[in-house]
């Protein structure tokens, strides 16, 4: 879904990873002029409390940058793809919503000293297959 964004894309190119940034990304980067990387991750989630065919797992990004202002507009811009994405569907699996549920959090990466920015979000989805 990220990819498929003009304005994430054009942020982070291919640059878009599940969990973690490969060894080989991080080796090929300068270590004070790193590029705009997005990380999506799962954050856990709230309880299952009813047979509604749905999940609402929380789902952190984590977004790298040269500085805080650059890793900020790959958060921005992710946002605003979520936030705008009401019942959407992405490789057979339909989102009805995303939903921030705090606000942006800048760090440095302890170990690459990157500037990052996270934000979690609560994603309402199917779990069943949709054409």
């Amino acid at each position: 879904m990220c990819l498929a964004d003009s304005t994430v894309f054009g942020l982070v190119e291919d640059r878009i990873y599940v969990n973690k940034i490969p060894r080989a990304e991080i080796e090929a980067a300068s270590t004070f002029h790193p590029p705009k990387v997005l990380v999506l991750r799962m954050a856990g989630g709230a309880g299952k409390v009813d047979l509604l065919p749905t999940d609402q797992p929380l789902v952190s990004t984590l977004c790298y940058g040269e500085t805080d202002q650059e890793a900020d507009k790959v958060r921005r811009a992710v946002w605003e793809l979520f936030v705008r994405s009401l019942r959407v569907t992405h490789d057979g699996v339909l989102f009805h919503d995303f939903v921030p549920t705090g606000g942006a959090i800048p760090n440095i990466e302890p170990d690459l000293v990157w500037p990052v920015i996270a934000q979690t979000y609560t994603v309402l989805a199917d779990v069943r297959e949709v054409a």
